[in-house]
C-alpha cells in the first residue's frame, strides 16, 4: 500500500521531507529520503510508528 502524500515530517530531519518505500519481507517501510530514518511500516493490516529506544 502506497502513502499518498509526497512529503511527511522526518523527527530527526525536524522538516517535510521527500520518502522512498523499501520492501522488508511482507512489509513496507518508509524512509526519509535525507538521513534514512524509518518513518512508517505497512505490515498488511496497519501503517506504524517504529519506537524509537534511546
Amino acid at each position: 500500500m502506497k502513502i499518498s502524500a509526497k512529503k511527511v515530517f522526518c523527527p530527526g530531519c525536524q522538516k517535510l521531507v521527500r520518502y522512498h518505500e523499501q520492501k522488508i519481507d511482507h512489509q513496507v517501510q518508509v524512509l526519509c529520503s535525507k538521513c534514512g530514518r524509518s518513518l512508517r511500516i505497512w505490515n498488511g493490516v496497519c501503517w506504524q510508528v517504529p519506537i524509537e529506544s534511546d
